[in-house]
This record gives structure tokens, C-alpha cells and sequence, in this order.
């Protein structure tokens, strides 16, 4: 990738990599879960490029962000990243195809797709470069348009020792300058020595029954990074992780623990709910419409508002993990509730 992008002066220097093992997250092509997913695992600003390599993502070979497209004024840039599925990690020049994209330039056959974004404003090249000639009238199907300048990297033709042209290097650099450059320097934490640590937990109040209950970590973010059982997992106790992780992910399978269930695991610790803690939101959680129609909603990720609220206005097929039964309504799931 750095040979691609070296005639630019640009570079890349890897910070962090982790390996998740997540059915759901492997396999849907459910945006709210995908939304799940870059919440829990972006990591840095505009100018951290984010890459997932998924098991298997049935919509499309792979997809990027475009800055163009983004909040400028925003502060979560969880949605900001390249999703590749496993089947593509052979094609020549993908990942530097892909992050032309996340720097802000078009296909070279982008006509169709500059008019879906900039209305009837666009250039007759397509992409808005002028050393990217325009398509031929004569190229009248999909694949023609999409293999003319095969030898380009932003091209479908993904042919070995396809490059960017100056014109496409001097519209990266002032694309990265106006839309990604002011968070370069902004010193983010990917992990490593003096990287941020798990705090122990203080239990919820005793109320006299088997097993304590922890509340969710306030760096919630963390908790799952560290908790979640995958190659490499630096965090398994539950005092650390908090219940809900420790039960839902079913760290407990990794403290040589048997429960029947994820469900079975916080059943042994209801007890201690005299006051539960109150959850504040992710970042990216949105709206209370956005999640009427996921399968499973955690108060982890929505927050205890939210969440309180789907207790009424939940789908009969929908599921809150652990809480099913708990609550009758609304008003008695937050007055279960307090700031902890």
C-alpha cells in the first residue's frame, strides 16, 4: 500500500491490530450492526484510517467512507473506515483502491455516481481530474466503463501495477489538507505500553444473594476491547470487564464457569439489583427508532433511557438480554435504576 501511495509522499504506519471473533459482526449486513461494530472498534479521528476485514459480507466485495460525506463538525467518527470480506484479500491494489476512496477520490468511471452526490454540478471527466480522460461514447455496458484506464488504481480492472496519476496525487493531497489533516497530529491512544487500563469495579450494593453484580465500566469502549473473548484477550474477570459483558459475551466459558445460558449467568446475580447503574449512551447509539427493529438491544450500547423506553415499544420478536420479564413498563425500569 505504501509502494501505491509513495509517488504521493503519502504513507501509512500501522498502530494497532486486533482480532474479534463475532458471529453477528462477521456475517450481517445489517447496517445497525455494522453501526454496532464501528462504535466498539474505531479507533482515533479523521486521520486514523480504520480497515475491517470481515468473514463474510455479503452486500459487496468492500466499501469506504467518503469525506466529502461526512459531519465536519461531528466528534464520533466511529461510522468513518474500509469494510474488505475475505474473499477479496488476493485482489491487487483493493486496500489502496479503497483508501483513495476514504482520501476522497471518485472512480475513474464516476460519472453516474458524481451526479448521485453533487447534483447536476459535475465534471465531464467524472471524477473531476483532468489527467483521467473521459469515457468514450462508445463504451456502452457496466464492466466497459468500469475497465477503462485498467492500468488506473481507482479503476475496476484491479490490474497489477495500476497507479495513481499526478492529476489524481494532487486531488488527494488537497482533499486530505481540507478534510482529514486537522486531526494528524491529535494524539489518540491505539493501545500498547502506558496505553489506558481496566479500573476494578465496585460492586453493586449487597442485597444478600450468591454472586455480586458489577455495573458497566464507565470507558465502556475499553471494557469491550479488553473483555471480549478472542485470540490474544487481555481481561476475563469480572470485577474488570462488568456483568453484563462478562455474562452476554460469555467470558464466564473462559473462567471455567457453566451457566445454560448468557440469560442463566445474570439470572445468578438479579439479587443484587437493589438500585441498578444508570448507562449513559455510546456516542453513535442514535436514535430510539434506530433500534425498534435490531433483534437484540443491550443497555450497554443504547444507553438507559433508551432502553428503558423498548421495554413498552418493543417488537414481540425482540429480545433485551437479561431483562427479559424484569420490567412491566417504562416507568419501573427507570425507577430500577440510578446513577451508580
Amino acid at each position: 500500500m505504501n509502494k501505491d501511495f509513495g509517488p504521493a509522499n503519502i504513507s501509512f504506519t500501522l498502530r494497532k491490530s486486533q482480532w474479534v471473533v463475532d458471529p453477528v459482526w462477521a456475517r450481517s449486513s445489517d447496517q445497525s450492526k455494522r453501526a454496532e461494530m464501528y462504535s466498539w472498534l474505531h479507533r482515533g479521528g479523521r486521520a486514523s484510517l480504520n480497515v475491517y476485514f470481515v468473514n463474510d459480507y455479503p452486500r459487496s466485495a468492500a466499501e469506504s467512507t467518503m469525506p466529502h460525506l461526512m459531519d465536519r463538525d461531528s466528534q464520533d467518527h466511529s461510522a468513518d473506515g474500509i469494510l474488505i470480506g475475505k474473499d477479496m484479500k488476493h485482489v491487487p491494489h483493493l486496500l489502496s483502491h479503497e483508501t483513495g476512496h476514504w482520501i476522497g477520490l471518485f472512480h475513474t468511471f464516476a460519472k453516474a455516481e458524481i451526479r448521485e452526490v453533487a447534483g447536476e454540478d459535475f465534471s465531464e471527466d467524472g471524477d473531476f481530474i483532468d489527467d483521467t480522460s473521459p469515457l468514450p461514447d462508445g463504451l456502452i455496458s457496466k464492466d466497459e466503463h468500469r475497465e477503462w484506464h485498467a492500468d488506473n488504481i481507482m479503476s475496476y480492472a484491479w490490474q497489477e501495477g495500476a497507479k495513481f496519476t499526478p492529476g489524481q496525487i494532487a486531488r488527494m493531497r488537497s482533499l486530505w489538507t481540507k478534510f482529514r489533516a486537522r486531526d494528524a497530529n491529535v494524539g489518540y491512544d491505539f493501545g500498547g505500553p502506558g496505553a489506558e487500563q481496566l479500573q476494578p469495579i465496585r460492586p453493586a450494593p449487597d442485597s444478600g444473594s450468591r454472586m455480586p453484580f458489577y455495573p458497566t465500566p464507565s470507558n465502556q469502549r475499553l471494557a469491550f476491547e479488553k473483555c471480549v473473548p478472542h485470540p490474544g484477550v487481555e481481561e476475563l474477570r469480572e470485577e474488570y470487564c462488568g456483568t453484563e459483558l462478562f455474562c452476554h459475551r460469555r467470558t464466564y466459558e473462559h473462567r471455567g464457569l457453566r451457566y445454560s445460558s448468557p440469560e442463566a449467568c445474570m439470572d445468578a446475580r438479579k439479587g443484587q439489583w437493589k438500585k441498578m447503574p444508570w448507562v449513559d449512551p455510546l456516542q453513535s447509539a442514535g436514535s430510539l427508532s434506530q433500534h425498534l427493529n435490531k433483534q437484540d438491544v443491550l443497555e450497554v450500547e443504547v444507553g438507559t433511557q433508551r432502553f428503558c423506553e423498548l421495554v413498552e415499544r418493543k417488537r414481540q420478536d425482540q429480545r433485551l438480554p437479561g431483562y427479559e420479564g424484569v420490567f412491566g413498563d417504562t416507568q419501573e425500569c427507570v425507577d430500577a435504576h440510578e446513577a451508580f
